[in-house]
């Protein structure tokens, strides 16, 4: 049964296309929805229920709108009817007008925009161009931000948005041209890419701003479609280049003491220095021109104009003129670093330690102790360690997770890695379980007799296994039957009567106290016309005939 009937979600829905608008042009799609339980009277199709000839649209099955016809010269507005009709039994449908606004001013589709640090700047031209001034309504979209803005411009216009989604985000905008009361269609969602996607068709100067430091942008008319081919920048004093953003060589640089000021990169200068001069601009003097290190000491001029010397083996000393006291140490496994003229000490290798670096300490060279443990030295191996581990770990290298820490031992039971699964604990008498959790009755209540040996079960119960000559739950009663002869091969076994008397179960065919006893067979005279039964053991008969007489 169709309860429920399709729903436009507006009884009156308006389009704007251009009076030149060519044919099987989409302009929108109409959508209504359903509340259906059943998803066959959700099916919805789409028709245009009354339309003036000549017809101008046409809806598709799936609410598609286009136009098929062409617009009539004086009309301003085309009116009509759809309908949404579901697929149930029986069919509903719902209505929707359609209004449809015919416009002199046809949709923008020349577009140019500009990643600027954190704004996107969307430049629009209308064709033709004209000096009029025009409304713009602008729709920016991204993943959750909407912007909407109306400015007023020539026929080339730009805006600047903020990047409130943040500088990675995609960017979606569309323009609407206003003059008086006639607005243009909406242009088609575009996608913000940096410098597309017309614009060799815009001014560089305008949308680019290329002339930086206060240069002058002039366009080049007649040029070609490249973007660095059709401008050029009046840089202000100081300043050169295409865009004015390298600095003019040494204009802003002075040298002193007779420097002489180069260029070493575009944007960069150096002065080079009279011999006796250093520093950026020239203004120190050089202290190490005049060689005051001594025993081949290097000098190295110092950012604050002093300087100092750097001294080779065995020599200290601010301008390296005494002997080290490392000439005559001798730090084995390291190196011998002076502390001041007579004062030095030894720099281990890697794995060495102790004043000269004699000791060797394993400690030193590599750290084996894992999970945080500290490693020491062995006082009795020197080439030997000791690993100490932090709680919860064990091992020689406390590599292993210490499970008793884990692990809660019931009734006094300690805790004793066994190797076995489950058994984690060590328990006191009368107590068995991986933990210690559940009570021993084999050895509490000792309830096997005569010897017998008592077995406790998973769920807590036990069982005796008697020895030769008991019997009974808990072996305490005698068996007759373990004394018993009941022949082995014509008995099915012994049944105990008493503590002292017992009957032996014969097979079909055997007797007596034993069963050694057959029964036979010929008792009954299965043998006729006077025929003799003669009896074999395991119950074989054999008929023997008297031969007739005539």
């Amino acid at each position: 049964m169709n309860r429920d009937k399709p729903q436009f979600q507006s009884s009156l829905v308006t389009f704007i296309i251009h009076r030149r608008i060519k044919n099987e042009t989409v302009i929108g799609n109409l959508s209504a929805t359903d509340q259906s339980v059943e998803e066959y009277n959700r099916r919805l199709t789409y028709s245009i229920r009354k339309q003036d000839e000549p017809k101008v649209f046409e809806v598709s099955k799936d609410g598609v709108l286009r136009v098929i016809g062409k617009i009539p010269t004086h009309a301003n507005v085309l009116n009509f009817t759809v309908s949404a009709s579901d697929n149930g039994y029986p069919t509903k449908k719902a209505l929707q007008s359609v209004s449809v606004k015919i416009s002199n001013i046809p949709a923008l589709t020349k577009f140019c925009t500009v990643k600027d640090g954190f704004e996107w700047q969307i430049c629009w031209k209308y064709e033709p161009p004209s000096s009029q001034r025009y409304f713009y309504h602008i729709e920016i979209r991204s993943g959750m931000y909407t912007h909407n803005n109306s400015v007023v411009g020539g026929t080339e216009h730009c805006y600047s948005a903020a990047l409130l989604d943040g500088p990675d985000s995609k960017y979606f905008y569309r323009v609407q041209t206003r003059l008086g009361n006639n607005r243009s269609p909406f242009s088609e969602w575009k996608e913000a890419v940096d410098k597309g996607p017309d614009c060799e068709l815009f001014d560089p100067c305008q949308v680019f701003k290329p002339c930086s430091n206060g240069g002058s942008c002039i366009v080049i008319p007649n040029s070609s479609s490249h973007l660095q081919d059709r401008y050029t920048c009046i840089c202000p004093h100081g300043w050169q280049g295409t865009n004015c953003r390298t600095s003019d060589g040494c204009v802003h640089t002075t040298c002193l003491n007779q420097g002489t000021c180069i260029m070493v990169s575009p944007n960069k200068t150096k002065c080079k220095c009279l011999e006796g001069f250093l520093g950026e601009l020239c203004e120190f003097v050089n202290h190490c021109s005049q060689n005051p290190c001594f025993h081949g000491g290097t000098c190295q001029m110092l950012a604050n104009a002093s300087y100092e010397c750097h001294c080779p083996p065995f020599y200290v000393g601010s301008k390296c003129e005494t002997l080290s006291p490392c000439n005559t140490s001798n730090c084995n496994n390291g190196e011998c670093i002076t502390v001041d003229e007579k004062n030095f000490y030894c720099k281990c290798e890697k794995g060495y330690t102790g004043p000269f670096c004699k000791l060797y300490n394993p400690c030193k060279l590599f750290n084996p102790c894992e999970n945080n443990g500290t490693c020491e030295p062995s006082s009795e191996t020197p080439a030997k360690y000791v690993c100490k581990c932090r709680e919860n770990y064990i091992g020689a290298n406390c590599s292993q997770l210490d499970p008793c820490k884990f692990i809660h031992c019931e009734n006094g039971g300690t805790c004793s890695i066994s190797g076995k699964p489950g058994q984690h604990c060590k328990c006191l008498p009368g107590f068995i379980g991986g933990e210690c959790q559940r009570e021993d009755k084999c050895y509490r209540q000792q309830p096997c007799k005569n010897g017998a040996t008592c077995i406790m079960n998973l769920n807590d119960t036990f069982v005796c296994h008697c020895t030769n000559g008991f019997t009974g739950d808990h072996c305490e009663l005698i068996d007759p039957c373990a004394y018993g002869s009941c022949s082995p091969n014509t008995s099915r076994g012994c049944i105990r009567l008493s503590d002292t008397k017992y009957r032996c179960s014969c097979t079909e065919g055997y007797t007596g106290d034993f069963c050694e006893t057959a029964i036979s067979s010929c008792r009954e005279n299965p043998c006729r016309n006077n025929g003799s039964c003669i009896f074999y053991m395991f119950e074989r008969r054999q008929l023997q005939q008297r031969r007739a007489t005539k």
